[in-house]
């Protein structure tokens, strides 16, 4: 580093080797807000003052999307890694919140994270988790492949915590 410069916070992330995988980082695109032009489930893209943002949404946002051209608001998940940064759009707080829940869950990603959120609401899927109801679970299309007790009861806690929350946000 050249003398007068100062390190910055930047500096010492990369120096250890966390750069890119801060939490706050991966937080950095919370909300978009703008014109719905295209969708095509899971895909669907938003301009924001002439920038075109490429998301995936479950079915359950899909169902609350306006016309084409019109204006929209989604909650936003955004997820880097090595090869990759995707966008995950939802309708509220509630269904983000147990999206991310759901990424805790060994062996459970996006893609799944996101059909089970299609298959069900955030509300029943958290009481569904919170009344260890492993038959309905099982039921959900995209966790019919999950071994049952392990997956959904690591995910019970954090569910119920997250609905709870939620509650109060809505």
């Amino acid at each position: 580093m050249s003398e007068g410069f100062s390190q910055s916070p930047f500096d010492e992330l990369r120096a250890n080797g966390n750069c890119g995988n801060t939490e706050k980082e991966q937080r950095m695109i919370g909300r978009l807000k703008g014109v719905l032009v295209m969708k095509a489930p899971p895909a669907l893209m938003i301009d924001v003052n002439g920038v075109g943002y490429e998301l995936e949404a479950p079915m359950s946002t899909f169902y609350e999307l306006p016309e084409l051209g019109r204006e929209v608001t989604l909650v936003i998940h955004y997820a880097q890694k090595e090869d990759a940064v995707n966008l995950y759009g939802f309708q509220s707080e509630r269904e983000r919140g147990l999206f991310r829940t759901l990424l805790k869950v060994s062996g459970i990603g996006a893609k799944t994270a996101l059909s089970i959120l299609s298959g069900v609401s955030a509300d029943d899927f958290a009481r569904m988790v919170a009344s260890s109801n492993i038959t309905a679970l099982t039921r959900i299309p995209a966790s019919a492949r999950r071994p049952p007790s392990a997956s959904w009861s690591s995910c019970a806690t954090n569910s119920e915590r997250v609905w709870r929350r939620s509650r109060r946000v809505a």
